[in-house]
């Protein structure tokens, strides 16, 4: 049987968490279009939950060019080199046109193909939390998370 229709907007975090799992089919797929890798261990389970209630899918790793969100709870060092290098590999794929057009898929080229993979959104869990509180996709710059100038240890590769 199917959940009973509610009025969702007025409810708490845990509340709509609890509402959406019971739905049959969720209805809330507002991040459909987003590809996102949750960079941080200590964020799961609830982040790769979020993720899969809202119609995010989820990548292992940041894929260049395919990655659009990044989740942590702090942008540290070996994040900020880790996207360096990633975006130094982009730039010099970018000059092979032929293979840059295969993975990229819209003939872009040099400086635009560079800027697609710069395109990456780093937000922190609250994003996803008020995504499905709001009900809506968020603009992901209200959502940065904080600079730390110490590593952390419970990233993924």
């Amino acid at each position: 049987m199917a959940a009973q229709a509610i009025d969702t907007s007025a409810l708490s975090f845990d509340e709509k968490m609890a509402h959406v799992q019971e739905l049959e089919i969720c209805d809330f797929n507002f991040l459909g279009e987003c590809m996102i890798h949750i960079y941080d261990n200590s964020l799961n389970p609830v982040a790769t939950q979020l993720c899969n209630l809202l119609g995010a899918m989820m990548t292992d790793s940041i894929i260049p060019f395919l990655t659009t969100h990044i989740v942590v709870e702090k942008i540290t060092p070996v994040l900020k080199q880790t996207i360096s290098a990633l975006h130094s590999r982009a730039i010099e794929g970018s000059r092979d046109s032929r293979q840059l057009n295969d993975v990229t898929r819209t003939g872009s080229t040099g400086p635009a193909a560079a800027q697609s993979f710069l395109s990456i959104h780093i937000v922190s869990l609250e994003w996803l939390k008020q995504c499905l509180i709001q009900e809506k996709r968020l603009p992901e710059d209200q959502y940065r998370p904080i600079v730390s100038q110490v590593n952390g240890i419970s990233h993924s590769s």
